[in-house]
């Protein structure tokens, strides 16, 4: 077995390129109509669009072209299989784009920089393979024929599920084309070059300041800085969560060890779709493979954005997957391993709009992995916001991305402050990542990939329901909101009476399983006593959800039961009975009627953003 030393050198960035160390001038310029912020793909597609529209574009980056997530993810393009709110359709338009410019974009070898052959979603355990199996439209794989496909050990994969458009790419080498298309239409790329902040004077006016000097922006700015946004922007920080995966490359083998590429869930019993694991080989026979990031500590890496080393411990972990589950690679050599960072958003989205607050700023950031099907639209769509001097798209997809929905009221609500779940009273579904009640299963069917993710960290408040509580409309709004969440998920709710003239009594919140109050646990504090004292006992707010919560709280009566006890104790903890009306819920006298039903609040299984992570930023 040969190792060599730890690099933060990729292999997609081992191609070198003059772009790596360009600057189209020799000075910083002084001014221009647009500053975009990180040569990444999205960043590079933004220029090339703003010098398209006829905006004079100034590109930089700390580091060169494809120099951050672009340059150190995974190399997987995956288009979402979720048709809701137009996302298929957007993803889909946009990674056959981007195969189209990956096709004119060979290697210096000639080699082809994108592997068309499908993509493999897995299982570790059968619990996880019921689950994927659910995903509409998609062929569902045997554990033979998996592990077969991946030259497995027999029995390491319980079976997985075929996404037909999933692609390996090598998304340096799209990163610089995309640049170049930029520089060709006149845009100022400006490499090594760090932005220390972006200030708004009183006049309307906007600077961006760097280690080199001032650029002042007549337009706008573009921040395309993904898990480093937060770094530009603070309002952002809580709104896009950075964390690190690492991805390690084998010694050459033969073609064919891995037919296709794949997705991994971390281990037996934690969440199907989980993406913790992703893996493909490359046109020379090494095998790529990465994740890792809860090997560190055990826990959840996120709020790491140092990508200057790897950690040894983590590339150990990813080593371990390698050679545990795969056939004759116990001994295969490792040739080069780094770090990646990604940015997650709360909900599972990414943000592309103008800053609440702020008169000349737009990001396009916080892909959770996901990019690269998306990416190249999104920075698109952010230069024709900033052409058109609006906040949000109205195409579809892109209209939900708006960074408002992250904002409390009008703007930043007055105080520049994010909100946490949603930008309105319909909040609780946008906090499904844009999907509506439907997407969730009833309780005691087979949970599908729909069902919310575990990747994605909680967030940092609950003022959103709290705010909302503060008035009889708000409460009324959460009351219809929970009633449309839980009556999809098959959550019984109980009428007053048939002839009850009010049609919105709160869901009782049990599966139809429970019959009665004869399950409450002898612990569990009563409807109408304990005011919010107890709330002290529920697990830290401010902690992750647990790893594997997607299918267990639904998969057989006992868990249903011990689930709908847990909803019961914390209702009980603020005042509400099972079934009350909606008319007790509306009394001032409650002054937080509702709990915001995060995972950590809850215990496990609610609402949590929907992530799919492939890659570093894939």
């Amino acid at each position: 077995m040969t190792h060599v030393q730890m690099q933060h050198h990729s292999v997609w960035m081992s191609e070198e390129d003059p772009l790596d160390t360009m600057r189209t001038t020799q000075e910083l310029p002084a001014e221009c109509d647009v500053v975009v912020i990180g040569a990444g793909v999205s960043g590079c597609a933004a220029a090339l669009q703003c010098q398209e529209l006829g905006l004079d574009c100034v590109l930089l980056d700390a580091r060169g072209v494809a120099g951050g997530a672009s340059g150190t993810n995974g190399g997987h393009m995956w288009p979402s299989n979720d048709p809701s709110q137009g996302r298929k359709a957007f993803e889909s338009a946009c990674a056959a784009e981007m195969a189209a410019l990956l096709e004119e974009a060979p290697g210096p070898d000639g080699s082809a920089s994108i592997d068309a052959r499908g993509g493999l979603e897995l299982a570790l355990d059968d619990e996880q393979f019921a689950m994927l199996k659910g995903e509409e439209g998609l062929e569902a794989w045997s554990s033979e024929k998996v592990c077969e496909a991946l030259s497995a050990e027999p029995g390491a994969f319980a079976g997985g599920i075929y996404h037909p458009k999933a692609c390996g790419v090598w998304p340096a080498r799209a990163t610089r084309a995309l640049a170049r298309k930029a520089i060709a239409a006149g845009a100022n790329l400006q490499t090594s070059t760090t932005v220390r902040g972006i200030e708004e004077g009183t006049g309307g006016g906007v600077e961006v300041q760097t280690d080199r000097g001032t650029v002042r922006p007549r337009r706008g700015v573009i921040v395309c800085a993904n898990g480093w946004a937060p770094k530009l922007l603070p309002e952002l920080k809580g709104v896009i969560t950075p964390a690190r995966d690492h991805v390690i490359v084998t010694e050459p083998l033969p073609r064919g060890v891995w037919r296709h590429s794949f997705v991994a869930p971390e281990a037996k019993g934690s969440e199907a779709g989980d993406d913790f694991w992703y893996g493909l080989q490359l046109e020379d026979g090494r095998l790529c493979l990465g994740g890792g990031r809860r090997q560190a500590d055990g826990g959840y890496a996120f709020g790491e954005d140092d990508d200057s080393a790897c950690d040894a411990t983590v590339v150990k972990g990813v080593e371990a997957f390698l050679r545990g589950h795969f056939v004759g690679l116990e001994e295969v050599g490792i040739e080069m391993s780094w770090p990646g960072v990604l940015g997650f958003s709360k909900d599972g989205q990414p943000l592309v709009g103008k800053i609440p607050g702020r008169a000349k700023v737009w990001v396009c950031a916080g892909f959770g992995g996901h990019g690269m099907p998306a990416c190249l639209a999104c920075g698109r769509a952010a230069a024709r916001l900033v052409h058109l001097g609006v906040e949000a798209s109205t195409e579809p997809y892109l209209e939900g991305l708006s960074p408002a929905r992250f904002w409390a009221g009008e703007g930043a609500g007055g105080e520049g402050k994010p909100a946490v779940c949603a930008e309105k009273a319909g909040g609780l579904t946008k906090s499904l990542g844009g999907k509506g009640p439907d997407a969730i299963p009833s309780v005691g069917e087979t949970p599908a990939s729909a069902l919310p993710g575990a990747n994605q960290p909680p967030p940092e408040d609950y003022d959103y329901m709290r705010e909302m509580s503060k008035t009889k409309e708000g409460r009324k709004q959460l009351a219809k909101d929970l009633e449309a969440l839980f009556g999809g998920r098959g959550a019984r709710t109980r009428p007053r009476s048939e002839s009850d003239e009010n049609p919105l009594p709160l869901p009782s919140f049990a599966p139809a399983t429970i019959e009665d109050d004869s399950d409450r646990p002898a612990n569990a504090p009563q409807g109408g006593g304990g005011g919010l004292s107890s709330l002290g006992a529920l697990p830290d707010v401010h902690q992750p959800p647990p790893i594997g919560h997607r299918g267990d709280r639904a998969s057989s009566s006992d868990a249903s039961k011990q689930f709908a006890m847990e909803i019961d104790t914390l209702f009980g903890s603020l005042g509400v009975q099972r079934g009350a009306a909606l008319e007790d819920v509306l009394k001032p006298t409650l002054a937080v009627p509702l709990p915001s039903f995060s995972p950590a609040v809850v215990g496990e299984d609610l609402i949590d953003p929907i992530v799919t992570p492939h890659a570093t930023e894939n």
